[in-house]
């Protein structure tokens, strides 16, 4: 497709470097309109575009995404930004503990865990 950025991934279809694009592969000029139409149309109040892409990180986090990973598709400069998503991962962080007990063959405290500030702060 002649003017378009595109990828194509083994075993995928075309990765485009837009979100939006026509069957032409060209990015739509506005997607705000459309969205706000859609969403007038199917009755939702108070939901931004944005909050699809918040959607998407937190359900990244969840699905046990590394949350440098998840920086890198979000597209953030500072990991900080990414961090406000550390809190979903919960789960994750229990079996990374329960994993590194088994490898040190005791018991370590979860208390420090539930903290995601730890977290942020040893970013800093």
């Amino acid at each position: 497709m002649p003017g378009t950025k595109y990828e194509k991934v083994p075993g995928t279809l075309l990765v485009f470097q837009y979100v939006f694009v026509g069957k032409d592969g060209k990015p739509f000029g506005n997607v705000n309109k459309a969205f706000k139409s859609a969403i007038r149309s199917a009755g939702i109040e108070n939901f931004r575009l944005h909050d699809c892409r918040h959607t998407y990180a937190s359900q990244l986090v969840m699905s046990g995404a590394d949350i440098l990973t998840v920086k890198e598709l979000l597209g953030h400069k500072d990991l900080k930004t990414t961090l406000i998503y550390a809190h979903l991962a919960l789960k994750h962080k229990i079996e990374a503990v329960k994993t590194y007990e088994k490898h040190l063959g005791q018991v370590v405290s979860l208390r420090h865990i539930y903290d995601t500030r730890a977290i942020s702060e040893s970013v800093t």
